[in-house]
C-alpha cells in the first residue's frame, strides 16, 4: 500500500519499510545512516519508518547487541 510522508513530502510503499517504535534503536539506525523514510506519531508515540532492506544488517547487529 502506498503511504504519504507529510514530513518528507513523498510517497513510499508500506511493504518496503520497517516501523521502529524504540527511540534508542531508531537513534542507532540514524547514527549508522540508515535511510529514514517517514516519521509520524501513533497513539502518543513517535514511529520511525526505515528502509527495510537497508535496515536489515543493522537489525541483525541490534539483536546481537553489537552496536559498533
Amino acid at each position: 500500500m502506498r503511504e504519504y510522508s507529510d514530513i518528507f513530502k513523498h510517497y513510499y510503499e508500506a511493504e518496503d519499510v520497517i516501523l521502529i517504535y524504540n527511540t534508542k534503536q531508531a537513534y542507532y539506525y540514524v547514527l549508522k545512516n540508515c535511510p529514514l523514510v517517514d516519521l509520524f506519531c501513533s497513539n502518543g508515540t513517535l514511529v520511525f519508518a526505515f528502509d527495510k532492506a537497508a535496515s536489515k544488517p543493522l537489525y541483525d547487529k541490534w539483536c546481537r547487541h553489537d552496536l559498533t
